[in-house]
């Protein structure tokens, strides 16, 4: 088993923002969209990649099929977030109860989810990510309003597994891989698969789920043979 570094061994404080400091990130989210990777960014340049995953028509018919609420799985999500970064557990509640985030963890599941940090941001484009430099979570606070309740909690998971691997000292963001082709991707989104599985949520929800904007239907193709799950 790999050796983990929890993020409080990192000493992490809320980082300030200067205007270069914005300027860098920005520049450092356009390159990784152009790798087709980086879950936080739908912006590059002055083209804005409206989130089809998350239409309102796609929504709708989740909570039609899936007849599920946060409660039933015994977590709580806060759905109104201030842009600033947080504590996870001021937001997310229940996870370290969670069989396959406890999998993950192990007996350091409470210390390491009470020791991770959350940062809102307020660009409407923009699901989830992970930091390649601290490992903490980008989630945008637009798709936290907004998004399914279910949505949000299978993104938290696939995210959590991140969080692992970089604490594992794995690389997040490889460029010799397409998006549906990196093993990281893979190895996140099985485990998130499993847990949808678990949930109640049929192959053909899954691959709605799976179904993002900036994956074509070939590729979209090849996850799902890489996950089993079969295509609709």
């Amino acid at each position: 088993m790999a050796t983990f570094l929890a993020p409080s061994s990192l000493n992490y404080s809320p980082p300030l923002y200067p205007s270069f400091f914005l300027w860098k990130r920005r520049i450092k989210m356009e390159r990784a969209q152009q790798y087709k990777s980086f879950e936080v960014s739908r912006i590059v340049g002055e083209k804005k990649f409206v989130p089809k995953r998350h239409t309102s028509k796609a929504t709708l018919g989740r909570r039609r099929i899936i007849m599920l609420e946060l409660r039933d799985l015994g977590v709580d999500i806060k759905r109104e977030p201030k842009i600033s970064l947080y504590p996870f557990t001021d937001y997310f509640k229940g996870f370290e109860k969670i069989e396959a985030i406890r999998k993950l963890f192990g007996e350091r599941t409470e210390e390491v989810l009470g020791n991770l940090k959350v940062e809102f941001y307020s660009s409407k484009f923009g699901y989830m990510g992970v930091s390649d430099e601290d490992g903490h979570l980008l989630i945008s606070a637009h798709h936290l309003r907004n998004a399914d309740p279910l949505i949000l909690y299978l993104d938290i998971v696939h995210e959590l597994h991140h969080v692992k691997q970089f604490f594992d000292g794995r690389k997040l963001f490889d460029f010799e891989y397409e998006y549906v082709d990196n093993p990281i991707e893979i190895e996140a989104y099985k485990a998130t698969v499993e847990e949808a599985r678990r949930i109640g949520m049929s192959d053909a929800q899954i691959v709605d789920y799976l179904r993002i904007e900036w994956v074509t239907d070939e590729q979209l193709s090849r996850l799902l043979k890489a996950l089993g799950v079969a295509k609709a």
